[in-house]
């Protein structure tokens, strides 16, 4: 099996053979590269964080914020749908592209997000159905 996706650094198409971890850069030049920009970023302390939740309502962990983030732009892609219906046709072209460019990305890099059943919501269901079962 053949996997394509795009280097993180220079979004060149990188090919993947189904072995093996996959590649993420397309040359050592671009994963140095990528490595320098991450650690030149300013470290983020709980301090800092626990002010962004309370400003932003930003979860304090990174996995629940990513998560949060994702579900707020696969949203918006529904959202910019339903406006498009309405708006004027000069900006319902532009926001019809605009929501397929974004829903294209994010079905490249986060699938999960348009599989009929997302694990975690599986999971979720069944441990409130056995929940609802034990109070019976």
């Amino acid at each position: 099996m053949v996997y394509v996706n795009r280097c993180f650094w220079c979004n060149t198409e990188l090919e993947q053979k189904g072995r093996g971890r996959p590649r993420l850069f397309c040359s050592d030049r671009c994963r140095k590269h990528y490595h320098r920009w991450r650690e030149s970023l300013p470290a983020v302390d709980s301090e800092e964080a626990q002010v962004l939740s309370e400003l932003f309502g930003i979860p304090a962990d990174p996995d629940e914020a990513v998560a949060l983030e994702l579900q707020v732009a696969h949203g918006n892609v529904q959202g910019l749908r339903i406006v498009a219906r309405r708006a004027r046709p000069q900006i319902a072209i532009g926001l019809v592209a605009t929501s397929q460019a974004l829903e294209d990305a994010l079905r490249e890099h986060f699938p999960f997000l348009f599989a009929q059943a997302h694990p975690l919501t599986h999971e979720r269901r069944r441990a409130k159905a056995k929940s609802q079962t034990e109070r019976r």
